[in-house]
């Protein structure tokens, strides 16, 4: 229970987080309340590891005439994810004349509903479900022919699908949960449910390829941090830290 995590994090030794301030909030370790000191101690590291073959470098917009959105949910059995969200701001940026098309990656019990919400919308030919995909690989081939990464959520940690797009230099729109804050600027950042927020970002993002441009340098640039050997590093730190307790 929360409860008895908030109990473990304040009398814990040594207490590693996944995010670098957002969980710390809620659940503050001993030395966060009363001082580092060389029995107590934290740090943080995300438990996503990035390997170098994700990262591809920051890309370039100004030849771009059609904007591929993409959203991935490993099990679309509920709204959190923000599906339904995607598509209704997907169906307002068309209606202004906008060429903008979507994919969801991903199934579950909720997928008919959504491809039918689109049907509904006139956007049958605008979002391609591709479903589950068997392999992380397989996900990074859609990431990289699309153009955009767009996440609706109504709750996470810090999302993998976010730093992955973030390492192949894509531009990301979500929400301001969780850890998302951390890496993402809030001025991309929209209530779950703010349908018109999303649709007129993209619209504004359809009409500016230039800050496409540098969101893709500045998410590209902050996904750095994400390297698996960096995260082991810390990881090895707080270990060693852990071990020489109990010397």
């Amino acid at each position: 229970t929360s409860k008895k995590l908030a109990f473990f994090c304040r009398t814990a030794n040594g207490v590693s987080y996944v995010t670098q301030d957002v969980i710390q909030k809620n659940f503050p370790s001993y030395c966060r309340l009363k001082g580092e000191d060389e029995l107590h101690f934290e740090s943080s590291y995300s438990t996503i590891n990035l390997p170098e073959e994700a990262f591809t470098g920051e890309r370039t917009f100004a030849d771009k005439e059609e904007l591929v959105l993409v959203l991935s949910s490993v099990a679309m059995n509920s709204e959190r994810k923000g599906e339904r969200v995607l598509i209704n701001a997907l169906a307002k940026v068309r209606q202004r004349g906008y060429n903008v098309k979507a994919v969801i990656i991903g199934d579950g019990s909720k997928r008919h509903e959504f491809e039918m919400l689109s049907e509904s919308l006139g956007l049958k030919d605008a979002v391609d479900f591709v479903g589950l995909l068997p392999t992380p690989e397989d996900v990074r081939k859609i990431l990289v022919k699309s153009d955009v990464y767009i996440l609706p959520t109504r709750g996470e940690g810090l999302p993998r699908g976010i730093l992955e797009a973030m390492a192949l230099g894509m531009p990301v729109l979500s929400t301001p949960v969780g850890g998302i804050p951390e890496v993402i600027d809030r001025k991309y950042l929209f209530d779950p449910m703010d349908v018109d927020g999303f649709s007129d970002a993209i619209c504004r993002l359809c009409d500016n390829k230039q800050e496409l441009d540098e969101m893709s340098k500045n998410n590209y640039e902050k996904s750095l941090e994400f390297k698996a050997d960096l995260l082991q590093k810390r990881r090895n730190e707080f270990y060693l830290k852990l071990k020489n307790l109990v010397k």
